[in-house]
């Protein structure tokens, strides 16, 4: 469930609601989030439900509070707010102007070991999927491991680029076992060497693709 900014009358009436209502969401996602206080209202609003919640970092004051707000109780990732963002920070939203803003959020992802989650793909009106996978790929090898929709045509790419593919399944099957096997000693595999960032990087891939 997407209520709106808690710092609007209309996103406490949201919370009041849900409240009021007894619902407990999967998960929810809170817009324009700018710092863990934020966070902070709505866990005590919800309690003594504990929902996993998903913030979004849409401005340039939510960017420089990223690392706080990932780490605030029960989030579970955090969203990338692309348009907002340039918005506020009056830059177009393509690849290059964006691709500082997109650094901290996964960065500040990982600091908190939460889930990094991309701004959806906007241009609907494309003949075919490579955009929307050319774009996906690109935060894949940033860090990313999900992306938002707009519309359910992108569904399928979104998850077809994000999952590792059979080959990177199988060689991180093949790091895994052969570091293992050496008990921590750095092996290799192919005449390159296996040390602990290459395996952990293979153990991601092997929960990714669970």
């Amino acid at each position: 469930v997407r209520i709106n900014s808690i710092k609007t009358r209309a996103g406490l009436k949201d919370l009041s609601a849900l409240t009021d209502a007894g619902v407990r969401p999967d998960v929810l996602v809170l817009p324009k989030s700018e710092g863990p206080e934020e966070i902070t209202i709505v866990n005590e609003i919800l309690a003594p439900d504990n929902v996993p919640l998903v913030p979004l970092i849409e401005s340039s004051i939510g960017l420089v509070h990223a690392v706080d707000i990932a780490n605030s109780a029960h989030v579970a990732g955090l969203v990338f707010g692309g348009a907002d963002m340039a918005a506020d920070i009056g830059a177009t939203m393509t690849w290059e102007p964006m691709y500082g803003a997109r650094s901290i959020i996964v960065n500040a992802a990982a600091t908190a070991g939460v889930t990094a989650i991309d701004v959806p793909y906007l241009n609907l009106k494309d003949p075919d999927d490579t955009g929307i996978i050319e774009e996906t790929k690109r935060v894949k090898a940033m860090g990313y491991t999900c992306k938002l929709a707009i519309h359910p045509k992108h569904i399928v790419p979104i998850n077809q680029t994000l999952s590792p593919t059979n080959a990177e399944i199988d060689h991180a099957k093949r790091v895994v076992s052969a570091y293992e096997c050496a008990h921590g000693n750095a092996s290799e595999i192919d005449g390159k060497m296996i040390d602990v960032p290459v395996y952990r990087s293979a153990k991601r891939v092997l929960s990714l693709a669970k």
